[in-house]
């Protein structure tokens, strides 16, 4: 509780070791590890643990739109475009009524259409599709299915 009240002190670096404990203790807490993701993203800056903590969220609730979003967000600014795209639209489908992912969303498929435009060469096009897995973030019933064959 320290930690959230912390968080509205505008004091979110003197929050991490709270969140920090509360988490060991209480790993599933799904609003310590969506406040300790926003101040590793944030504050600062450090993207391999936010994703940890969103992740996280979505191992013990896999359908939590904010911790999905959030995971998102942190593909957005590791510039890997289609991973965020795919991310995005399986949250989507997920909460078609949250406006903020359909813009988001958008947003980055205008970005993904404009580097698609630059040679395959291209840096920033090689980083915007690194790590994409177009499996990663579909929904069971959209992936594909392999049929068994039978043994003669």
């Amino acid at each position: 509780n320290l930690a959230l009240l912390l968080a509205d002190t505008k004091r979110p670096l003197d929050e991490v070791p709270f969140l920090n404990q509360l988490i060991r203790h209480h790993p599933s807490h799904v609003k310590g590890l969506i406040l300790l993701g926003d101040i590793y993203i944030n504050h600062m800056k450090n993207l391999d643990e936010a994703e940890k903590c969103y992740r996280s969220i979505l191992h013990y609730d896999p359908h939590n739109t904010q911790g999905l979003h959030n995971l998102c967000v942190v593909f957005v600014e590791r510039k890997r475009l289609a991973k965020a795209a795919a991310c995005l639209q399986y949250a989507q489908r997920l909460a078609p009524a949250e406006d903020y992912i359909g813009r988001h969303l958008q947003i980055v498929l205008a970005r993904l259409q404009k580097i698609n435009k630059l040679p395959e060469s291209a840096p920033e096009r090689k980083l915007a599709y690194e790590d994409y897995d177009p499996l990663e973030f579909k929904l069971p019933q959209d992936r594909p299915s392999h049929k068994s064959r039978k043994r003669s």
